[in-house]
């Protein structure tokens, strides 16, 4: 059926989306393709198909219009009545907003252009309003395994320029007098126990990683772990915030007090074994090799090949 306004309907609460076109067919599978996939251009009306299930939408032909001149304008007489209101799905208010591959003019671009402007401060619906700490979780469970949009990504000189600038406009900048959400987590003291044993005290996250030139994820990470840090310039560190349940670092046997507690450090002075005092993934608490492997592990798994060899002589292969 062609030329006709039609709308969506959710069959359960009555809630619609109303449009327009000149083949329903054409028009309704691209409605159930992008609704099926998650990305209609109506977020209420995919959340409902979310909700509720294909089965709960009907598609209907509300009028046959004989003039495809006119479909915009009686569409438009629908939306100025529904759109926006609480039973309605469509968000946009101007009928010739979808119209893909047309050029609109000047008073409608101004029009679309307005309708998608969100409003902003005292408008804006969030305005004065906190969230409870259980919609913050809700939101908090929501955003993860998200992809960051800007992993991988680095800002351009002019992007760094735009925001040194915006940073240096003093109070007419978005920044003035906001802080990171991390920024007390960034203030926490560190306390270190370095290989040799001895510790330090470091202010902040930010001055140890001014001080040292490590990362403070790094250093976040080691403090919640508690073990010692593996790699980079850390190695054999044990971190922990002052304050809290402090990260007791590996006891040391004393034959083993001149081994390299690090790999790293056993490379850089022409060491063969080092012992970092963690054990395995075996569980031996044992020294390793500078290529990494466990002393324990090598001894044991040689006795299980002797084992193993020693047992096939004994089995006697003469024929009967």
């Amino acid at each position: 059926m062609n030329n006709v306004i039609y709308r969506i309907r959710n069959v359960v609460n009555n809630k619609f989306y109303v449009g327009s076109t000149i083949n329903t067919a054409d028009r309704f599978k691209a409605h159930r393709r992008r609704l099926r996939a998650g990305n209609h251009q109506s977020p209420h009306m995919q959340a409902a198909w979310n909700k509720y299930g294909e089965d709960c939408f009907k598609f209907e032909v509300l009028m046959h219009i004989e003039d495809v001149n006119e479909l915009l304008s009686v569409e438009q007489v629908w939306l100025d009545e529904h759109a926006g209101k609480p039973y309605c799905y469509n968000w946009a208010t101007d009928a010739s907003a979808p119209m893909r591959g047309k050029t609109h003019t000047v008073e409608t671009l101004g029009k679309i252009a307005q309708n998608r402007t969100p409003p902003k401060g005292v408008d804006h619906y969030g305005y004065g309003l906190t969230r409870s700490a259980e919609t913050k979780a809700k939101i908090s469970e929501k955003c993860k395994g998200l992809v960051n949009p800007m992993k991988g990504k680095t800002h351009s000189e002019q992007s760094k320029a735009n925001m040194s600038a915006a940073v240096k406009r003093g109070e007419e900048s978005h920044f003035y007098g906001k802080r990171p959400t991390n920024a007390d987590d960034l203030q926490k003291e560190i306390y270190a126990v370095l290989p040799d044993r001895t510790t330090q005290t470091f202010v902040s996250l930010t001055h140890m990683r001014d001080t040292l030139g490590v990362s403070i994820a790094a250093i976040i990470r080691a403090c919640k772990s508690g073990n010692p840090i593996k790699y980079g310039v850390l190695a054999g560190w044990v971190l922990s915030y002052v304050g809290k349940e402090i990260n007791e670092a590996p006891e040391i046997p004393e034959e083993y007090m001149s081994f390299p507690r690090t790999r790293q450090d056993a490379k850089d002075k022409g060491e063969k074994q080092y012992y970092t005092g963690v054990p395995c993934e075996r569980g031996h608490l044992s020294p390793r090799k500078t290529k990494g492997t466990c002393i324990a592990c090598m001894k044991a798994d040689y006795k299980k090949e002797n084992d193993r060899r020693k047992a096939n002589k004994l089995i006697d292969t003469t024929p009967k």
